[in-house]
């Protein structure tokens, strides 16, 4: 990306983040006076699922309505909570005390669910001839989080206090769909939450896919986006992977059968984390993963390995966040000739127009129309 564009972006990106911690100051200060949290204005269509894991973690985004059960309060904060949550399984918690990994009780009253996500810092109380618990649980500086599909009023939190998330994907019948990465990058631009796009087991590609792909990575570097193709099998790109993530808490998160706990395994073989093979009927990938846990591996990087996902469902839809996700629209928008230009199909979108004779570019906009559009 040429320097004029660069700035253009970075000032775009700054203004955002400027924008969002005001939001969620305003919102911290609503809920240390007892006001609920302000409703998105944008709400998208609900997704449909295939899915039904029940083991992340809840926070409610919608006030409930009339009769509803009362909301459980959770645990109040506190800036002292120092403990580190690396475990969340069907609301069993396990913390790290003195290097050991505690199970912890969370008190009577309080929301377990949405409370606690792997990555956060907890107070505890001991207690003689029980479990310690949690009186008290530190301040969030961000989360990862996608809708629940039972309810789409909840939102599941994956993981918590984050450096960096690394979306993994994987070849399905040879090509790479980004389908999923750019509804992550949505979640995570809300926390302005920095990602990086892995592409594991490129071992099973042709030439030509392989060729498409180093392609789509020098596009993505090209417009101020991470991506690595890796291997690991064959130990391809393991060792760019390995210095992207040291001394960082990372998030890895993708579809069930690429390879995440394949990767770990490569990155620290005394971690012995299960994997399996992909079903032969469909070639979709099987849930060997069934909790969030936290690894850490040499180097220092603090590894969140989360469950795999079938959908990935945002919720209602900011179209500031949106526009973070997608930094490749930012310089030609600017050109647009209506300034909330959605890119939809406006007369004079320089988005479009520039989208004819760029192919990233006009596949980076028909993702961004995708999830605009609610498909």
């Amino acid at each position: 990306m040429d320097r004029d564009k660069e700035n253009q972006v970075s000032r775009y990106l700054k203004s955002f983040e400027r924008g969002r911690v005001r939001r969620d100051n305003n919102l911290q200060r609503g809920a240390k006076a007892g006001k609920p949290a302000a409703r998105g204005r944008r709400a998208r269509p609900f997704e449909e699922w295939d899915e039904d894991e029940d083991h992340e973690v809840f926070e409610r985004i919608k006030k409930p309505s009339e009769g509803s059960p009362k909301r459980r309060v959770a645990p109040p904060l506190a800036e002292a909570a120092d403990k580190l949550v690396v475990g969340v399984d069907a609301g069993r918690i396990l913390v790290e005390v003195n290097g050991e990994e505690v199970k912890v009780r969370v008190p009577p009253g309080s929301a377990a669910r949405g409370a606690l996500a792997v990555g956060d810092f907890v107070a505890l109380k001991e207690v003689a001839g029980a479990p310690p618990h949690v009186v008290a649980v530190g301040p969030r500086r961000n989360a990862l989080t996608r809708t629940d599909p039972a309810n789409p009023n909840e939102l599941r939190v994956i993981a918590a206090n984050l450096d960096l998330a690394v979306i993994v994907l994987a070849p399905l019948e040879g090509r790479v769909r980004e389908g999923m990465a750019d509804r992550v990058r949505v979640a995570l631009a809300r926390h302005a939450v920095d990602d990086l796009l892995v592409v594991n087991k490129t071992d099973l590609m042709d030439a030509e896919r392989s060729a498409e792909l180093d392609e789509r990575i020098v596009a993505h570097a090209a417009h101020g986006r991470q991506a690595i193709a890796v291997s690991a099998h064959t130990g391809r790109g393991l060792e760019a992977l390995r210095s992207a993530i040291a001394g960082r808490t990372v998030a890895f998160v993708g579809p069930s059968g690429v390879g995440k706990s394949t990767l770990l395994n490569a990155l620290d073989p005394g971690c012995d984390r299960a994997t399996a093979a992909i079903r032969e009927k469909d070639g979709r990938g099987r849930h060997t993963t069934t909790s969030s846990r936290l690894v850490r591996l040499p180097g220092g990087a603090r590894w969140i390995d989360t469950p795999g996902v079938r959908q990935f469902g945002l919720g209602p839809i900011d179209l500031d966040e949106l526009r973070a996700a997608f930094p490749e629209l930012l310089v030609a928008a600017s050109s647009c000739r209506y300034s909330d230009c959605r890119h939809l199909g406006e007369e004079h979108c320089a988005v479009e127009e520039r989208s004819h004779s760029d192919e990233h570019l006009g596949e980076r906009l028909g993702a961004w129309r995708r999830i605009l559009q609610g498909d």
